[in-house]
């Protein structure tokens, strides 16, 4: 990976965070978008990037989707365990299907959460921001 002056020198996980970098890094340049071509403000920008992060951060982190899959498998098999084998639907199999099934639902969970989340951001679009945001992108992307 080779130096590039004004580059930013670590990797970011949101957008929000990329877009202010950007700004912050080639805001000066004279082919960068401006705000007021796009009726976007500052403020309104900072607003509309905060509440959008804020919905796309309501899913989670990687690491709780495992933890809530492992909860969603491991809780069936428990709840299995304390009857007796013979007790079982599907006998000494049981343990596999439960888990299989607390897999899915898992997956179901998480498609409606993917479903809510999709439906909150439908709600909150505003194509100027919109606009402005893809073309600093972009424009990050043609350095």
């Amino acid at each position: 990976m080779s130096f590039r002056l004004n580059e930013p020198a670590r990797k970011v996980d949101d957008l929000q965070q990329m877009v202010y970098r950007i700004i912050d890094t080639w805001g000066d340049a004279p082919d960068f978008p401006q705000m007021k071509d796009y009726g976007v403000t500052k403020e309104s920008l900072l607003s509309y990037l905060f509440d959008k992060q804020s919905v796309l951060d309501s899913m989670g982190s990687e690491k709780s989707h495992l933890t809530l899959l492992g909860i969603f498998v491991v809780i069936p098999i428990f709840i299995a365990s304390l009857f007796p084998v013979s007790k079982l639907p599907f006998g000494r199999y049981a343990a596999i299907l439960f888990a299989i099934g607390g897999a899915l639902l898992f997956g179901l969970v998480r498609l409606f959460m993917g479903f809510v989340i999709k439906q909150r951001l439908a709600k909150m679009h505003d194509e100027q921001h919109e606009q402005y945001i893809e073309q600093v992108v972009n424009y990050r992307s043609r350095k």
